[in-house]
């Protein structure tokens, strides 16, 4: 009688942290989900917004970490990949993302998207002590490794203009799209600042 009352126990207990696991879970989606939102509305917004955000609104209403520190825009565009298969495809941004994982530990917070074979970025990172060429400069090596596995991949990373929060979402992409652009005359496989 012991032993059945345990069981249940135990049974009781592995379905509570279950359902809170799954909880967790939910609430870091939709985390994730607010801060897409956000972030493509800016991104791919086609006027610019009346009032700009502030940093306090946009941790408090779409979960980022934003502090104060410099700002910038990045774009990873990728090459080659059109005639491999989807899951060449599926690989490449599981490599992209995590090159981003290892590699902007020391930024406040970042975010990124993907869409049409482009990734674009937010970074947020301390003003003293970051160096966020020699940062992308390091990602850019590590997937360009890709070359050993998918033949005729070629990748290229545009920077924006460092600046102040309010400064960025202004400013978008313009520069670090032009960067990327750029890869057309100056070459694939290197880390292109871009100029406004």
């Amino acid at each position: 009688h012991t032993l059945q009352k345990m069981q249940q126990q135990y049974i009781k207990r592995n379905a509570r942290q279950a359902g809170e696991e799954r909880l967790e879970e939910y609430e870091q989606e939709n985390k994730d989900r607010l801060r897409k939102a956000f972030f493509r509305d800016i991104t791919f917004r086609k006027d610019i917004p009346v009032q700009v955000p502030d940093i306090t609104y946009c941790n408090t209403n779409y979960a980022y970490r934003f502090q104060a520190g410099w700002f910038q825009t990045a774009v990873i565009k990728v090459d080659g990949i059109h005639e491999q298969t989807e899951k060449n495809k599926a690989y490449i941004e599981n490599k992209v993302v995590h090159e981003l994982e290892q590699n902007l530990k020391e930024c406040y917070d970042w975010n990124y998207l993907f869409r049409e074979g482009i990734y674009y970025l937010i970074l947020n990172y301390p003003q003293e002590g970051q160096e966020i060429q020699a940062t992308m400069m390091k990602i850019l090596e590590n997937l360009v490794l890709q070359q050993n596995v998918i033949r005729d991949f070629q990748v290229t990373i545009g920077l924006g203009e460092a600046s102040a929060f309010s400064e960025v979402f202004m400013k978008g992409y313009k520069a670090a799209k032009w960067a990327v652009d750029q890869r057309l005359v100056l070459g694939t496989n290197r880390v292109i600042q871009g100029q406004e």
